[in-house]
């Protein structure tokens, strides 16, 4: 709790959070991000331009630039020992949900960290386990749940979540992944938003590729 408390100072004149969220003081959250009611962050960063809907959890997670994340989604939730005598995490944990304390050692990762790349999309009530790395561009359907990794721009669905297709052919997509578009100034976005007001099509491919010349 003290954590939280001291994350609530940390951002407490940061435009992205609204009220009634509790973000932990080793969060780091943009101010151009924006952090919806509810929303629990923990251990976790959240970067230009991307947005956590309302009542989701982010814990040991680091998302990208121009991610949509609806809400009711958890991101990031702690595993048991399987492989030991017992899945108790009193045996195995000094911070557990017991309430009780048996060990002052943690004998394996509970957590861990998850990637989120950048211009993903996350639907609604969605469940990401630890360790997953989601790709850059990457669709992640409503009520999805998330065990494995997910490549850029690949579009997955169901439980567990399964590959349902690529958002475009292998060629256009080392295409979008060489230009880093999202790492561009936001003037020069602006300037050029009409290129994401259309489907992609070679013209604007091509415009795309130009911006990216130094």
């Amino acid at each position: 709790m003290i954590k939280y408390i001291l994350g609530l100072l940390v951002n407490l004149f940061n435009p992205a959070v609204v009220l009634l969220c509790k973000i932990d003081n080793k969060s780091r959250v943009s101010k151009k991000a924006k952090i919806w009611r509810f929303c629990v962050i923990f251990n976790s960063s959240v970067d230009d331009y991307s947005y956590i809907g309302p009542k989701t959890r982010l814990i040991h997670a680091n998302v990208g630039k121009f991610c949509s994340i609806a809400g009711d989604s958890k991101i990031g939730m702690g595993t048991h020992s399987m492989d030991y005598i017992s899945t108790s995490s009193l045996f195995s944990s000094k911070n557990n949900c017991t309430g009780s304390t048996w060990t002052d050692k943690s004998c394996f990762e509970e957590y861990k960290t998850i990637s989120i790349g950048d211009d993903v999309w996350i639907g609604q009530n969605v469940l990401i386990t630890g360790g997953v790395n989601i790709g850059t561009g990457a669709v992640v359907g409503t009520g999805a749940v998330v065990t494995k990794d997910v490549p850029p721009y690949t579009i997955v669905g169901g439980i567990p979540a399964k590959v349902i297709r690529k958002r475009f052919s292998d060629d256009v997509i080392e295409i979008l992944l060489n230009s880093k578009w999202w790492q561009l100034d936001d003037s020069i976005l602006i300037k050029n938003i009409d290129l994401f007001q259309n489907p992609l099509n070679k013209d604007n491919l091509k415009r795309l590729q130009k911006l990216n010349i130094k």
